[in-house]
């Protein structure tokens, strides 16, 4: 009888030391996802604030570009804010003169299509950002001529 009861303190006691391996082994495995846990936080953490940071460079972006559309200065303006003389600009340009700048300035002629994109490479704006100084020049002699 006293060895049924001792054989069977020993079954318990494997059976126990078995659960205590496997809770061990459990605690183990959550103490690695907890960590997986953290570091997939800190990873979203950064994610979002590189997100963050790229939404404000294009909100930046976005208002520099609309600052410029509002801005409707003629070529003249577009240079005199480039601190550029005409012959910095013709030499920039790879043309021999000025002339057909001041003509353009003025309101007096229509540019070629490699002219505009020459200008804009001086400039270091868009051909679309020089065709419309261009425009607003135009309307500014017109409105000046009808005076």
């Amino acid at each position: 009888m006293f060895g049924n009861k001792q054989r069977r303190i020993n079954e318990l006691e494997e059976k126990i030391g078995g659960y205590v391996v496997r809770e061990v082994r459990y605690r183990e495995a959550l103490d690695a996802r907890e960590i997986e846990i953290v570091d997939l936080k800190e990873e979203n953490a950064k994610l979002r604030t590189d997100i963050t940071n790229c939404n404000k460079t294009i909100s930046d972006l976005l208002n520099k570009l609309n600052e410029f559309k509002k801005m409707k200065i003629s070529l003249k303006q577009l240079r005199a804010e480039k601190k550029m003389t005409k012959t910095q600009v013709a030499k920039g340009m790879k043309v021999n003169s000025f002339y057909h700048l001041t003509k353009l300035e003025n309101g007096k002629a229509n540019p070629s299509l490699e002219y505009i994109c020459r200008l804009a490479k001086v400039y270091q704006v868009t051909p679309a950002q020089i065709v419309e100084c261009i425009e607003i020049t135009k309307r500014e002699e017109e409105k000046c001529q009808k005076k």
